[in-house]
């Protein structure tokens, strides 16, 4: 999916992190003083996730992708992950 304007491309990733993702808080290192936060977005439908990837990229949010086979019969799982604390400050700001 070809976004014509950051704005556009901000409303379809708040769809899709409200629909299909998570927001995730956690806590590593020694003593686990150090904390992290990343938003991912999951979905069965490749296609999607690689609108959320188009997307990340028109915003110029740095990020993984990766897919999972889970096995016993059930669909495989696609995952785009953004990462940098300045980005998942931006989402916060950018994202409506």
């Amino acid at each position: 999916m070809p976004f014509t304007s950051k704005t556009q491309a901000a409303a379809y990733l708040a769809g899709l992190i409200d629909g299909e993702g998570s927001v995730v808080y956690g806590r590593w290192g020694p003593k686990n003083k150090k904390q992290y936060r990343v938003v991912v977005v999951v979905n069965t439908d490749p296609t999607i996730v690689v609108a959320a990837e188009e997307a990340c990229h028109r915003l110029g949010y740095a990020f993984t992708s990766r897919s999972r086979d889970p096995g016993k019969g059930r669909k495989r799982k696609y995952e785009v992950t953004v990462y940098r604390a300045e980005h998942i400050r931006q989402i916060q700001a950018e994202v409506p």
